[in-house]
């Protein structure tokens, strides 16, 4: 029987163990005619016949389109050149090595797309994506220019038309393909730098430039609804215009001055932006003593540590308790890992109050966060910034960082149709909402702040992740695609900016494969970013992932116990009844209860990655009781995760079940998080650090039995755990107090 201690109040009296394992065991029904399982390779490659007819079609594509351009043209490989030795040896030492190589993955190389695989944000790749990327990689388009692109640019284009879709943006916005999630930040950085500064440089400008006198009575409106000349504006006012007002001031300019909107662009971009006089020079002639800031939870992504240290933000940080004394600010989060968010009212209660010289460039907020899967509360987020702007005239621009939880939008999302690229009818973006509650498996919490995305200023979203894309595919979307004039750079040999339709001009990267926008478009083409598409896969990982949750609470030792990192929303909750509609549960069809489906959306972290700590068990008085050294117990996990990760050199066959690791320091993530976690597992004094495992579930089919009817989760991944665990318990013994 489970036990129930008060130093773990979330544990649940079931009604006896052997119950609930034979709910795991029988946990559901397979159902035939599964549209999923026509888009995955499969854990044992029971779809590789359909991926080999695929690139064999590809192959045989490749060899029409090169024999058909030119017919009159000869062969250079001839069959007398085919019969000679040294291309016969090239020919053999290719197999060979190629051989080899195949020998290293198989052996060495992690099996991410096995169900016993439950570590990093990885999973199996869509049929659909892994047939586009080779059929693509065979022709080697660069998407640095349409010439040397001439058919993936326009992939690329409309796979962003189809992210902001998803994400609910309108038809000013603008998406393109990045290499990954870290330079998406980077670049979303550097556009809200440019952006801020912006109406500093085209006041500038108007003063400045003779072409540009006709503009010297422009009158511009402020966040408040007020309006006011644009050169009567203090430097304070200038920081504080909202983004849609500060892209449509070229335009403005433009048409007062009898001059072409990209002639403004022109101008300012080559001499007064700060792109062109540099961030040292520019601070120095026209910031005085404000301080630009960049504000991250301190649950944030580590590229923005990289982003804020490469743009010139620095990479210490400070907080309102410590004092505003750098660019790079952090806000403390709470026990559910999200921003804090009276902390972050504070901060920008603070920071609008313009005797502190705090100018925001850009405030993130994490949808997924990578260690501990959290969502931050972008409602309220939003809502801080729009009273701010009315009471204040203060502007917060706001970036979503959803590089990992980014798909989770199309489970919220109505179907839409996607804009193939060149044809003749583009529709437009749909901003729909949904609140089909009943069809997802994420919190009423997180689903609110989903509809809220949208009315953020950019977002970070990398298909290589949960939308089961090859890397490196990421994605950075703008609310308004007049941004990407701040970001524009080119070169004569590719083509002059904006003559040519082209995303290469635009953000950090030069050279990029065709193949990536090829693999997320042909995949979107499929599995629509909708709640019948993507949603539907990811609603099954998300279910998946509370399978496992709830599964760790059925573990029943002498020896141990173990605490997850998100409790038990409530520890009168009964886990039969939700067990047993789980198990009822069937593919494209829920169970109508709405109490427990409540209930089970409410369970668990707020995405689809699960933490998790063990801690054993000591005698004291002729009682066990929970060792309460934090040291010990992170020993103790990080003994568990040494026997189930993924080693140098050595096979990874041997290995029952691969988990991740993490660690939460308390210098990090503040007293109230470390405070939270600790206390559930019953340790005496504040920790340090504690040393959290980690699984990520991307796999969707985990709610089904195999063909055997075994039940992956109840049989084989929660006893290869437990049985690791016990065989480390074992040996601190020599750690005991």
């Amino acid at each position: 029987m489970i036990r129930k201690f008060s130093h773990i109040p979330d544990l649940v009296n079931f009604k006896n163990s052997e119950d609930f394992r034979c709910i795991l065991s029988d946990f559901s029904t397979f159902i035939d005619g599964d549209p999923t399982s026509a888009l995955f390779l499969g854990p044992k490659g029971e779809n590789l016949d359909i991926l080999e007819s695929l690139v064999l079609e590809a192959i045989d594509s490749i060899k029409s389109g090169r024999t058909q351009f030119h017919p009159e043209d000869n062969p250079i490989i001839t069959d007398n050149i085919k019969e000679s030795e040294l291309y016969k040896k090239s020919l053999s030492l290719i197999r060979e090595n190629f051989t080899h190589l195949l020998r290293i993955l198989n052996k060495y190389d992690t099996p991410f797309y096995s169900s016993r695989y439950i570590g990093h944000m990885n999973w199996e790749l869509s049929i659909p994506a892994l047939s586009a990327y080779f059929a693509t990689m065979l022709h080697n388009p660069n998407n640095v220019t349409v010439q040397a692109s001439t058919a993936t640019t326009f992939l690329e284009m409309s796979v962003g038309r189809d992210i902001c879709s998803m994400i609910g943006y309108d038809d000013k916005s603008w998406s393109h393909i990045t290499c990954d999630g870290s330079v998406a930040n980077l670049e979303a950085l550097w556009a809200a730098r440019e952006v801020k500064l912006l109406a500093i440089a085209i006041k500038n400008a108007i003063v400045y430039e003779d072409v540009l006198k006709g503009a010297k009575f422009i009158s511009v409106e402020k966040v408040d609804r007020s309006t006011a000349s644009l050169l009567q504006f203090s430097t304070w006012e200038l920081l504080n215009l909202s983004r849609e007002k500060v892209l449509e001031l070229p335009r403005q300019v433009g048409e007062l001055c009898n001059i072409e909107e990209s002639e403004v662009w022109d101008l300012v971009n080559k001499k007064y932006s700060c792109n062109a006089i540099g961030f040292a020079e520019f601070s120095r002639k026209n910031l005085e003593d404000y301080r630009l800031l960049l504000v991250v939870p301190a649950t944030r992504h580590y590229s923005w540590d990289k982003a804020s240290s490469i743009l010139g933000f620095g990479s210490v940080f400070s907080s309102l308790s410590t004092g505003i004394n750098t660019c790079f600010v952090r806000v403390p989060i709470d026990e559910k890992s999200r921003i804090d968010i009276e902390e972050y009212q504070s901060l920008m209660e603070h920071c609008s109050d313009e005797k502190n010289k705090c100018s925001v460039v850009l405030s993130v907020a994490v949808v997924g966060t990578t260690e501990e899967a959290s969502v931050d509360p972008v409602a309220e987020i939003l809502a801080c910034r729009n009273r701010l702007r009315l009471e204040k005239s203060f502007d917060i621009p706001i970036h979503v960082d959803a590089a990992y939880g980014g798909y989770s939008l199309s489970t919220i999302r109505e179907d839409f149709p996607l804009s193939w690229p060149l044809s003749s009818e583009e529709p437009s973006l749909y901003r729909k909402k949904a609140h089909d509650f009943e069809s997802s498996f994420f919190s009423e919490y997180v689903q609110e702040q989903l509809q809220s995305v949208c009315e953020c200023d950019s977002v970070t979203i990398d298909p290589h992740k949960w939308g089961y894309i090859p890397y490196g595919a990421g994605s950075l979307s703008y609310s308004n695609g007049k941004i990407i004039n701040c970001l524009t750079f080119g070169a004569s040999y590719i083509g002059k900016p904006g003559l040519l339709p082209s995303v290469g001009d635009y953000g950090v990267e030069g050279s990029k494969p065709g193949a990536s926008a090829a693999a997320v478009f042909l995949s979107h083409s499929v599995i629509r970013p909708s709640k019948t598409g993507y949603g539907r896969i990811i609603n099954e990982s998300v279910l998946s992932s509370k399978l496992f949750y709830l599964s760790l609470f059925s573990i029943d030792e002498d020896a141990f116990f173990v605490q997850t990192l998100t409790p038990l929303v409530d520890s009168r909750v009964d886990i039969f009844p939700i067990l047993e509609y789980m198990q009822d549960f069937k593919k494209g069809e829920i169970k109508k209860d709405i109490t427990i489906g409540q209930t089970i959306r409410n369970l668990g972290p707020d995405m689809n990655m699960v933490d998790y700590c063990f801690n054993f068990y000591i005698e004291k008085n002729g009682q066990k009781i929970p060792n309460s050294d934090w040291e010990l117990m992170n020993k103790f996990n990080s003994a568990i995760y040494e026997k189930l990760h993924v080693k140098e050199g050595f096979p990874t066959t041997n290995l029952p079940l691969i988990i991740s690791m993490t660690s939460f320091e308390k210098s990090e993530y503040g007293e109230k998080f470390i405070g939270a976690f600790s206390g559930r597992l019953g340790l005496s004094v504040l920790p340090e650090k504690i040393d959290c495992l980690r699984s990520t579930i991307m796999d969707p089919w985990l709610i089904y039995p195999d063909s055997e009817g075994k039940n992956f989760v109840g049989e084989v991944i929660i006893p290869s755990l437990v049985s690791t665990v016990r065989e480390v318990v074992l040996s601190i013994t020599q750690y005991k107090p």
